[in-house]
């Protein structure tokens, strides 16, 4: 769910919540050469998630 609403609704391409997620990378070449972690772009992206979280919320009294 993080990542279907990090991508629709937030903007962020795949790599960013992929990484968030620990996802290992599909093929040997990527696994053996792509080492970015978007880390600035990872914290940026979990403050905004939690953010519409709290939007999404209902409040009740």
């Amino acid at each position: 769910m993080g990542m279907g609403i990090a991508k629709e609704k937030l903007g962020y391409r795949h790599e960013v919540p992929d990484r968030q997620l620990a996802h290992v990378p599909a093929n040997d070449v990527d696994r053996a050469y792509d080492r970015a972690l978007f880390l600035d772009e990872r914290k940026e992206m979990m403050q905004r998630l939690a953010d519409y979280i709290d939007q999404c919320r209902v409040v009740t009294v």
